[in-house]
């Protein structure tokens, strides 16, 4: 973990405790969608963290949902980004004709739960209903118990400054011109009108005479930018204002977009102009050698400087919707901008909420703020709460980093969960990668010091039948006055077989027992012990073995196995009786018998198959921690 990681977790820490006390007022705690676009009926998503990452495929309505959130409060609408056109009408032609008498459950609508700025629970519904020159007019609403609002109270919408900016469409004011306004006519015939360029063109030999290009509309244009931006100028044309009051940035804020890139910058500043003909956004950058705007600065450098500008100017207990943010940045400066963006929170007050298609940006938050937006056969858009990393970027087919490498002791255990594993949903069960190791539980303890140091994302998972031989060890009787001797007789003693650690000739003391440490530490995060002694005992069922005998020997005295006492004995003697003779010691025979009886135990369910589930999903939790 480097220092970055560590400033991240030492943040969550902080903002979890900070969210259980008064930290966060106002506070937006969920939304629930009765009616809205795509999503399913009532789908709800929750904001249990300080900052919640919406994570899905293209087409998932992570956007939609950000565009709702920012019409959530007071004196704002979702009709801003979500309204009707004749190519994209909201509603049918019968539905509009009939809008002024709909029933409720054919309006559009979302409900949310938040906090006040007193500490107290509301909810608010904001509705779409029509009105006269606006059929996009949604308003603040009674509660509706179809939409599963409880009682009549009718509270206001929530009093918080949400923000939404949308990092798929930041251009800067060079690149909105010279990308989308090439062989704009009128741009061009600005600059092959204006006195300079007739003066240039009639200077050159008719064989070098052109027609302009864009590059000369930036050049003629930049010269007043120049005089804004750099020379801190008012600029106006006639009386038409070209730009708003220039941004310089503080020192803090220019600190902060620093670390996010990585790069040293002296200063910056920010300009909202018109001067490229439509409005957009220039930033002026200075380093100890360089000074440069965003003609030649990349796209994830100016997108930084106004949401670093944006976060530090804002007010306290301020919303940020921020859709997309790791757009143009590398994974370094992705997970430089969560811990800025964590820290500004625990900071503030602030509350964020970002839609993401990166790994990078949620690998270090707790699942807890990880959402995940997925769309059904019917393409309707599905919600996912508190999901791992991996298990969330298993939608987005990004390769699974953290797998777990989990170690059983013998080829039934394996078979046993694999099976298990393909009873649950396949986000989860790609996550794991059984295998097991000959020798039982002795020879798996031994190898675990090699092992540990080998593979990331190893687990133990021992038969039970040892279980109660092994607590967890207790760094409350270990000082620093602990020899390594001293700790190798402890392991001993709790792990019921001598363990010997490979060491240098050279090795110091400390350098021992920090080994020593590390084994102890791993063994009580990654030994685990399966909820029944064997995985015979779990898969064994006496109906199960009479049946399977009556159909393959007919009318043969069956065995007793309510004599026998051990389980893996009664698969003995079940297997002598239903095979011949010949083969009833091949492995290939006890295999298929084993097949039969693993499948009839996923296929009940029952509570022993239950506990399982619950352990390998802890196993993945705390793979994540």
């Amino acid at each position: 973990m480097d220092q970055t990681e560590r400033e991240i977790a030492g943040l969550v820490y902080d903002l979890w405790g900070m969210k259980k006390g008064t930290g966060f007022r106002p506070y937006l705690d969920f939304v629930q969608f009765p009616k809205y676009r795509n999503f399913s009926p009532d789908l709800q998503v929750s904001f249990n963290f300080p900052l919640t990452v919406i994570v899905g495929r293209n087409g998932t309505g992570k956007s939609s949902l950000l565009q709702a959130l920012s019409g959530a409060p007071s004196d704002s609408s979702p009709g801003t980004w979500w309204f009707g056109t004749p190519l994209d009408p909201i509603d049918n032609a019968e539905i509009q004709q009939k809008r002024r008498n709909l029933p409720q459950s054919h309006k559009a609508a979302f409900w949310y739960g938040y906090t006040n700025q007193q500490g107290d629970s509301r909810r608010a519904l904001k509705l779409r209903i029509r009105r006269d020159g606006d059929p996009d007019y949604w308003e603040t609403s009674r509660p509706v118990a179809a939409y599963g609002m409880v009682g009549d109270r009718r509270d206001p919408a929530m009093s918080m400054t949400a923000k939404y900016m949308n990092f798929k469409t930041q251009i800067s004011a060079f690149d909105r011109c010279f990308y989308f306004s090439t062989n704009n006519p009128r741009l061009l015939n600005s600059v092959s009108k204006s006195a300079t360029w007739q003066a240039m063109q009639a200077a050159l030999k008719p064989t070098r005479r052109r027609p302009p290009r864009i590059h000369d509309y930036l050049r003629m244009r930049a010269k007043k930018l120049k005089r804004a931006l750099v020379d801190g100028k008012k600029v106006q044309s006639g009386s038409n204002e070209m730009h708003d009051e220039l941004i310089e940035l503080s020192s803090t804020e220019v600190d902060h977009v620093s670390r996010i890139i990585g790069r040293k910058y002296e200063s910056g500043r920010l300009l909202r102009h018109r001067f490229y003909e439509t409005w957009g956004m220039s930033v002026l950058f200075k380093t100890d050698s360089l000074q440069y705007s965003e003609a030649f600065a990349g796209s994830g450098e100016s997108a930084v400087a106004r949401l670093v500008h944006e976060v530090c100017q804002s007010e306290p207990n301020c919303m940020f919707l921020l859709d997309e943010p790791e757009t143009s940045l590398h994974p370094g400066a992705q997970l430089e901008l969560i811990r800025f963006l964590l820290f500004q929170a625990k900071e503030k007050h602030l509350q964020f909420i970002l839609s993401s298609h990166s790994p990078t940006l949620v690998r270090c938050l707790p699942q807890e703020a990880i959402k995940v937006f997925d769309l059904n056969p019917s393409g309707v858009v599905t919600a996912a709460e508190n999901v791992p990393t991996d298990e969330a970027f298993y939608v987005l087919g990004h390769p699974q980093e953290n797998k777990i490498h989990l170690l059983v002791e013998d080829s039934l255990a394996k078979s046993l969960v694999d099976a298990v594993l393909w009873t649950q949903p396949p986000k989860f069960a790609s996550r794991f990668i059984v295998d097991f190791r000959p020798g039982g539980d002795a020879a798996m303890k031994k190898s675990a010091p090699v092992l540990m140091l080998k593979s990331k994302g190893l687990h133990f998972l021992f038969d039970g039948d040892n279980a109660k031989k092994l607590g967890k060890f207790d760094f409350g009787e270990i000082s620093i006055k602990t020899t390594s001797a001293a700790m190798d007789q402890l392991i001993e003693k709790n792990m019921g077989v001598r363990i010997v650690f490979q060491e240098e000739s050279n090795m110091s003391e400390s350098d021992k027992r920090q080994q020593r440490l590390q084994f102890m530490e791993f063994a009580n995060n990654s030994f685990h012990y399966l909820p029944f002694k064997t995985p015979e005992d779990a898969i064994w069922d006496l109906k199960a073995a009479v049946a399977f005998f009556e159909l393959s020997n007919g009318k043969k005295a069956i065995p007793d196995f309510e004599r026998i006492v051990k389980a893996k004995d009664k698969f003995l003697a079940l297997g002598k009786a239903v095979t011949p003779t010949s083969t009833h010691h091949g492995a290939t025979a006890f295999q298929y018998l084993h097949q039969v009886f693993i499948k009839r135990f996923c296929e009940s369910e029952g509570p022993v198959f239950d506990e399982l589930v619950v352990q390998l999903q802890e196993i993945a939790n705390a793979s994540v921690r």
